[in-house]
């Protein structure tokens, strides 16, 4: 389970780095590819912001799609470091 908690981690953060360069069509299949794989971990506020994130590019309440990459950002941060803390507690 430990490697595919890395293998989530790096790969969620990378779609973030690159988030920038993306069209609002890409944004809506990242949103909804990390809604769907951040549920596995129980990342429950980042999978809802990531759903709510697709609805309103895919309604075309989203100007660019990029208005969520900040806060989408800070948000999936901080509930990884909440899944590392769970990874970690049992080491010494």
């Amino acid at each position: 389970m430990r490697a595919l908690w890395l293998d989530f981690k790096k790969d969620a953060q990378l779609k973030f780095r690159e988030a920038g360069r993306q069209d609002k069509d890409s944004l809506r299949r990242m949103f909804h590819s990390l809604s769907s794989s951040s549920k596995v971990f129980g990342m429950d506020d980042f999978a809802r912001f990531c759903s709510k994130a697709e609805d309103e590019i895919l309604k075309g309440n989203a100007q660019k799609g990029s208005e969520f990459l900040l806060p989408g950002a800070k948000l999936l941060e901080q509930q990884l470091a909440e899944i590392e803390d769970f990874f970690n507690k049992d080491k010494p």
